[in-house]
């Protein structure tokens, strides 16, 4: 089974509803007959604040969904590979996955959209499947792009830790879309767009390029003893936990 390390709990903090709408709604209750208006007011404020945060929640309830999947395909793998989840990188935005073995270092982003996305020419599209059966664009950002970005930014990374005591092998970019995600169209080339249980067959087909020493060595460049944030320091006493 692999060494999995769970390095962030933001996207579940995003998913909880604050205690700010339900306390604006129980204010304007309370001060409705005493000042109708600004009860009133209280009260719609809260209400809008509650459904914001409903849809938004809804969003990422479903991103977490989708990241479990991932995660448990890539648990499959036995323990050579290190799997890293919700791995900060830079001041904003975070990997949803890397994985690090003896086939490589691998980054990927993980979709969970309601709805079909294609791929036309080059161009990433999103059409929405509403609660009630209707469909509209949606707005997501191209995982493709996204993920072909944070490859470079992590190889960077690794690069600059190394300080040139090390070689820094290619850090391959994958897609995953999870189950609730209809694909058409015929996916970039340069980028495997997968389904979460192809996962653990992709990796293993991959050829051997780290012996268990350099792997190691880039493991303790992904954690360093000395983290400079927080969440550094989660990610390492998960790694602590994870190879004992």
């Amino acid at each position: 089974m692999a060494r999995v390390v769970n390095c962030s709990q933001e996207l579940r903090s995003r998913a909880r509803i604050s205690a700010a709408a339900p306390l604006l709604i129980l204010a304007g209750a309370g001060v409705m007959f005493a000042a109708p208006v600004q009860g009133f007011l209280l009260l719609f404020a809260g209400v809008a604040l509650l459904a914001h945060q409903s849809r938004s929640r809804a969003v990422y309830i479903s991103g977490i969904r989708g990241e479990e999947e991932v995660v448990r395909e890539l648990s499959g793998l036995d323990d050579r590979f290190l799997v890293l989840n919700n791995y900060r990188i830079g001041r904003r935005g975070d990997i949803d996955h890397i994985v690090v073995g003896p086939k490589g270092i691998f980054v990927i982003e993980t979709k969970n959209l309601r709805g079909t996305v294609s791929f036309r020419n080059g161009r990433f599209e999103y059409i929405k499947r509403g609660r009630r059966g209707g469909t509209y664009p949606g707005n997501a950002s191209d995982p493709v792009a996204q993920v072909q970005r944070n490859a470079v930014r992590l190889r960077r990374l690794l690069t600059r830790r190394a300080d040139g005591k090390l070689r820094i092998p290619y850090v391959r970019a994958l897609v995953v879309f999870a189950s609730e995600t209809h694909i058409s169209g015929e996916p970039p080339r340069e980028v495997p767009v997968l389904r979460p249980w192809e996962l653990g067959e992709y990796i293993m087909s991959q050829k051997d390029v780290l012996g268990w020493k350099r792997q190691h060595r880039i493991e303790r460049l992904l954690l360093p003893p000395a983290p400079s944030s927080r969440h550094a320091g989660r990610c390492r006493g998960s790694l602590a936990r994870a190879s004992s």
